[in-house]
């Protein structure tokens, strides 16, 4: 080569085998491979996509190593690396594209990204992501933020008048837009009702789950002067409930947090607050599918962009005449509604028992039974403004497709309006904010709801929508060329024929989320605004879910092994199609983040029947910081990238023969994984990948006996593996063989797990793991309750007395017993106790204690036992002459 290769091309070309005629290169390994995570990590934050000489770098080491692989070398190779010779980049491909981010980023890193989706609604997304922007860039841009300000104008001058602003207070209310400068309303706290079944009642019961309208926080308590909740005034002579606002003061005796409700953690148990009368969720359901819940306005929400925060008032008689007013006029707009499809979605909602519902249970039927009158008022009245808009884009545009692109911006707008504005957001009291309907990938019941002002300029409204789709829109048209979209399923081929360089998906999660049920609450509305322009993708009354990869027993006559059996099988077909996809060299990374060990042996059968094998893995943080409960939840906190190959060879193994390569394998990468502070959950998970690396080698591993060893049977001696190499980090110098199976089993839980519930199929496997079967240990003085799930019980949930008192006694008993001793200050007790069963002069049972106390997370209850009980431990350990030093045992 005539000229030296950039460093981290020469880096790059280093780590690559090199061509049968080359002498091989001396490097350093260790270091090539601290620079390549160095540069990724540089390469992954968001604000690395605004980062030009970065994009650039990462693009040439692709195109390079695109070069290498199609066996590039010498002047060819250096001719690539200085840009004077083209080649094809990378194709990329995303079977289960979703929202189109990986096939987004393989854009902007110079790839040729493919996507497909089943779900139209994830379809029109990718169009939206990949196509759109890039294709029109700064005009489509422009002509949305013109024609959403024209459809926001036309809007106010339709529905403008039931959300009016108000003077300050005593000077009265005006008009919207009458004034500048006033009181304009956020919205308005509902709240479901039902009539007391009570025949010496019949009071109208509100059904709110709490007060709260701002709650706010100081070292952990309420700051009562700077919170402000809603106060009932019940009246039983005439059987009514009233509300007043009640500002930074407290009530004593009176908790906003409880709501109608007789405790805070009563979810769907509600009193009637004038007779006392008690009313359970089969109760709630009943009534609301017999009579239909009805709903009563309790509170206004306003804000003066002139003035901090906002102000509540507890609504009137007029609110309620002006919402009567909006739904007259919602009855006169149907009558009058000439479009192809009824103006009010009346699209069924998912069967009872669909996963993630809970609304179908109570008496809604519909669609647009999740909206109340001036919700679909506004929504109606964005669906005419919006089809007027498109109308006159078309009339203009050069091409239909251009329309096509505006309304699709447009109608991202009117959809997050519905997202913001249903019978299912909440009004959430710390942050002063609506929180919208899929706050989570479901559609629970919500009993005090909010309805939004969509033609304010607060979080929600269409000003917010359309400032949200703009930057999302400015932000992918940054990617200069488009990305190839189709609908179709991942168990077929698109693009007949293709062979694709990489292949990277985040497939289905077994039965995580029921994404075409969720998709529905989009489509309805999508199909009102888009049929015209794409008849093809909205041709179903529904999303279409036949072939949709998921494990939902309502779909299969609600046998939940026939749906198991129908996720497996298109699984299975998923993977097989992406091997055949794939070039001879090339990768596909798979990522997956469920938690159960069940669905972690589905994925891995499934890749391996289709020939696809991991060669690495990596735990990735994936999970926003505030998502995570600080390990109080079994839920993973990374996601797991499973870099997989085609198997190469038909070979067949025994598993004796491979045992000892598979257990060094799996320690070097929990020693990495340790170091790299990978905990609980996540830590059990990653080892999954390091031990089929080894099995996945071979078309068939076997038993001595012939027959082939599962997955299942595979998991099982990893789970084994890392029960004992966590243990031995866990309780550090102790001898494992000191600590009984049970008390091993608690404290891997405890790590793993923490106060979780969990599927009753995992907990046995990791009580299997210890040596021990769970149905030994289940219900046994409440150490394990639950049957189809199962938790562990903390010491706080045991009672003190029914814990044996004589040995012998499994050391977590003692501990359990001992902290629960410790905390009611029974001083002489414990120290009998600890004489009694031996465990008082055991350094076994006091390192266990504190290992186990370094473990649990800051505020746990036992924690703060145990480290009571650690300080006390010389004067309650039997033998006053002795001094207990952890690290050291005993000494006299």
């Amino acid at each position: 080569m005539t000229e030296r290769i950039p460093e981290y091309v020469e880096f790059l070309l280093s780590t690559l085998p090199p061509a049968p005629d080359e002498k091989p290169r001396e490097w350093d390994g260790i270091k090539a491979h601290k620079r390549l995570v160095k540069f990724t990590a540089d390469l992954s934050p968001w604000e690395a996509t605004q980062n030009k000489q970065l994009i650039d770098r990462a693009r040439k080491i692709i195109l390079v190593a695109k070069a290498v692989i199609d066996g590039l070398r010498g002047e060819a190779l250096q001719e690539v690396i200085d840009g004077k010779r083209k080649i094809d980049p990378p194709k990329v491909l995303d079977p289960f594209a979703g929202g189109g981010s990986i096939p987004l980023e393989a854009l902007r890193l110079g790839c040729e990204a493919y996507a497909v989706d089943y779900n139209p609604v994830a379809v029109l997304i990718l169009k939206a992501t990949l196509e759109y922007p890039q294709k029109y860039g700064k005009r489509l841009v422009e002509d949305v933020k013109k024609w959403g300000d024209w459809v926001l104008e036309e809007l106010r001058k339709e529905v403008g008048r039931f959300y009016p602003e108000e003077g300050d207070p005593g000077q009265g209310r005006l008009v919207a837009g009458a004034k500048k400068g006033g009181w304009a309303p956020v919205g308005y706290i509902w709240a479901h009702t039902i009539v007391c079944q009570n025949p010496s009642c019949g009071a109208e019961i509100p059904l709110m789950r709490q007060f709260w309208l701002r709650r706010k926080e100081r070292d952990g308590r309420i700051d009562w002067e700077d919170s402000i909740y809603l106060h009932p005034i019940v009246d039983k002579k005439k059987r009514t409930v009233e509300f007043e606002v009640v500002e930074r003061r407290r009530i004593e005796d009176f908790d906003p947090s409880k709501g109608t409700r007789p405790t805070t953690k009563a979810r769907a148990t509600f009193l009637c607050p004038v007779c006392g009368a008690t009313y359970k969720a089969k109760d709630l359901r009943k009534y609301g599918k017999n009579k239909g819940l009805g709903h009563r306005m309790i509170c206004v929400v306003l804000h003066n962009e002139n003035h901090p925060g906002k102000k509540y008032r507890a609504a009137t008689s007029e609110d309620t005449a002006l919402y009567e007013e909006a739904a007259r006029a919602l009855e006169e707009k149907v009558s009058n509604w000439d479009g192809e499809y009824p103006a009010i979605p009346d699209e069924p909602l998912p069967q009872d028992g669909t996963l993630g519902f809970s609304v179908n249970k109570y008496g809604y039927n519909t669609w647009g039974d999740l909206f109340n009158a001036r919700q679909l008022l506004a929504l109606i009245a964005i669906v005419k403004k919006l089809r007027e808009a498109v109308a006159n884009i078309a009339k203009h545009a050069s091409r239909d497709s251009f329309a096509g692109a505006v309304a699709t911006g447009l109608a991202f707008c009117a959809d997050r309006i519905a997202d913001y504005n249903s019978r299912c957001c909440m009004w959430a009291a710390p942050g002063e904010f609506v929180a919208h309907t899929f706050s989570r990938q479901a559609l629970p019941m919500v009993w005090d709801y909010f309805e939004l002002n969509p033609v304010s300029s607060t979080t929600g409204g269409w000003v917010s929508a359309q400032d949200w789709v703009r930057r999302a829109l400015e932000h992918c048209a940054r990617v200069s060329s488009c990305g190839l979209v189709k609908q179709g399923s991942a168990t077929g081929r698109p693009w007949p024929g293709n062979e694709y360089h990489g292949i990277v998906t985040d497939p289905p999660y077994y039965d995580n989320v029921p994404y075409s049920d969720v998709s529905d609450f989009f489509y309805v509305w999508l199909k009102r605004l888009l049929s015209d322009v794409d008849e093809e993708l909205f041709a179903t009354p529904l999303t279409p879910k036949s072939q949709e990869i998921i494990q939902e027993p309502v779909r299969h006559e609600r046998d939940n092994n026939r749906a198991k059996r129908f996720y497996e099988e298109m699984m299975g077909r998923a993977f097989s199609e992406m091997a055949k996809a794939l070039e001879s060299h090339g990768i596909s990374t798979i990522i997956f983040a469920h938690k159960t060990t069940e669905a972690w042996e589905t994925l891995v059968s499934a890749l391996l029947q289709a020939g696809l094998v991991p060669t690495s893995s990596w735990p990735i943080h994936t999970e926003r910081g505030a998502r995570l409960r600080a390990r109080e939840s079994a839920a993973l906190a990374s996601s797991f990238f499973l870099a997989c190959r085609k198997r190469e060879s038909e070979q067949e193994v025994y598993f004796k023969d491979i045992r000892e390569a598979l257990h060094k394998r799996i320690h070097e990468r929990l020693e990495h994984f340790w170091e790299q502070g990978i905990r609980g959950a996540d830590f059990f998970i990653s080892a999954i990948g390091p031990a089929v690396e080894v099995f996945g080698k071979y078309a068939k591993v076997k038993k001595v006996t012939g027959e082939e060893v599962t997955v299942a049977e595979l998991l099982h001696e990893v789970r084994k593996e890392v029960t004992d190499y966590a243990l031995r980090r866990i309780l550090g110098g102790i001898q494992l063989d000191k600590i009984d199976a049970i008390t091993r089993f608690y404290i891997l839980w405890r790590w793993t797990y923490n106060g979780e519930t969990v599927e009753y199929d995992d907990g046995r496997k990791l009580a299997q793991a210890v040596g021990i079967e769970l149905d030994d240990i289940r219900g046994r003085e409440k150490l394990v309750t639950g049957k189809d799930k199962i938790a562990v019980a903390k010491p706080q949930e045991r009672d003190v007395d029914s814990i044996a008192t004589r040995a012998p006694v499994n050391l977590v008993d003692a501990l359990h017993k001992a902290c629960l001793l410790w905390n009611a200050d029974r001083t002489k007790e414990l120290q009998d106790f600890l004489a009694e069963t031996g465990y008082g002069t055991d350094s076994s049972f006091w390192e266990t204690a504190q290992a186990l106390s370094e473990l649990l997370p800051d505020g746990d209850k036992e924690k703060q036992m145990l480290q009571g009980l650690l300080m006390k431990a010389p004067t309650v350990a039997g033998q006053a002459e002795k001094q207990l030093t952890l690290n050291g045992g005993w000494t006299s």
